[in-house]
């Protein structure tokens, strides 16, 4: 799925992991966005400007502050002919760009949780539309956390592992390639 869409006027799906589960709902109706869990993920909120989490935000199994795990969360609410008001919403009446925590199970039998954000930018969005998705990641390995809005590097021996892949076929091309000449 696009990782950069726009949401409102309908429900919009987002599959994090890339796996065909949808991980979370974004439901717009005429006034409010609201962001759920599908599938048994859940979301952060809690604390100061509720769901709204600010760049390098640690997500992971200890929160800080009073941030808790929910299901669904509110985003924001705007009636079209008044300022939105809202967890999303600047003084200004203005929205802004922010992260939502998500952490989720990537597959039936996982127990621990793997743990993501999602950029949503509320900034000056026209009536329906409340903003918009500018992108996602999580962390692969389940347990560990990640910060809002860094992409996790590749691990260390996934690394190991591509640099002794790419040696082995360097060889092998080597010793496929060596041609002998012999005198007759």
């Amino acid at each position: 799925m696009d990782q950069n869409f726009t949401v409102g006027g309908y429900n919009q799906f987002a599959d994090i992991n890339g796996d065909g589960t949808t991980d979370v709902i974004f439901n717009a109706d005429t006034i409010t966005l609201q962001a759920s869990g599908a599938n048994g993920a859940e979301i952060v909120a809690g604390g100061p400007r509720s769901s709204a989490l600010e760049h390098e935000f640690p997500i992971g199994p200890e929160l800080i502050g009073e941030r808790q795990w929910f299901d669904r969360v509110g985003i924001n609410a705007c009636t079209g002919y008044e300022p939105c008001f809202g967890p999303w919403v600047g003084e200004d009446g203005s929205g802004f760009n922010a992260f939502l925590g998500v952490r989720f199970r990537a597959d039936d039998a996982a127990t621990d949780w793997n743990y993501g954000w999602i950029n949503l930018d509320t900034t000056f969005f026209p009536f329906p539309d409340f903003g918009q998705v500018r992108g996602w990641a999580y962390e692969t390995e389940p347990g560990v956390g990640i910060r809002a809005g860094v992409v996790p590097e590749p691990s260390v021996a996934l690394l190991t592992f591509s640099a002794m892949f790419v040696g082995l076929l360097v060889r092998r091309r080597r010793q496929f390639c060596k041609i002998s000449f012999s005198d007759p």
